[in-house]
C-alpha cells in the first residue's frame, strides 16, 4: 500500500505515473489523498489492468467534484472517497488513519464508509 498526502508543487505533478507504479509491489494498493494533480490516470489505470496493482482510493482529482458520468465511478478497482475539510484534531485524523490500515492488514472492514449508490 502506498498513501500519497504530499503537497502540489512543480515537483510532485505527476509523481504518480508508471515509473512510480512499477516501483510498487505487485498486488499493491495506490491511495492518493494529496492532489489530483499529483495522478497520472492513464498510467495508474493501466497498472490496474494488467494487475501490478490490485486497487486504487482515490479522493482527489484534476476536476471536482467528479463528474457523475466518469467511468472512475463504475470501476471495480477503484474506490472513491469524498474529499472534504473538516474542523478535526489531528490526533483523531491519525486515529482513523491508523485504524482503517490497520483493517485493511487484519481483512476486517473499513470503518466509516459510505455506499457508492448514494454518490450518483
Amino acid at each position: 500500500m502506498t498513501v500519497c498526502l504530499l503537497p502540489l508543487t512543480d515537483v510532485t505533478r505527476d509523481i504518480s505515473d508508471a515509473a512510480f507504479f512499477d516501483e510498487m509491489k505487485t498486488g499493491s494498493v495506490f491511495i492518493n489523498v494529496g492532489r489530483g494533480q499529483h495522478l497520472v490516470l492513464p498510467d495508474l489505470l493501466a497498472a490496474l489492468e494488467r494487475g501490478h496493482l490490485c486497487a486504487a482510493v482515490l479522493d482527489v482529482f484534476n476536476v471536482e467534484p467528479l463528474p457523475s458520468e466518469d467511468p472512475l465511478w463504475s470501476d471495480p478497482r477503484i474506490i472513491i472517497t469524498p474529499h472534504m475539510a473538516s474542523a478535526v484534531s489531528d490526533s483523531n485524523i491519525a486515529n482513523q488513519i491508523i485504524g482503517n490500515v490497520l483493517c485493511v492488514l487484519n481483512g476486517l472492514a473499513l470503518q466509516n464508509t459510505i455506499s457508492s449508490a448514494l454518490q450518483h
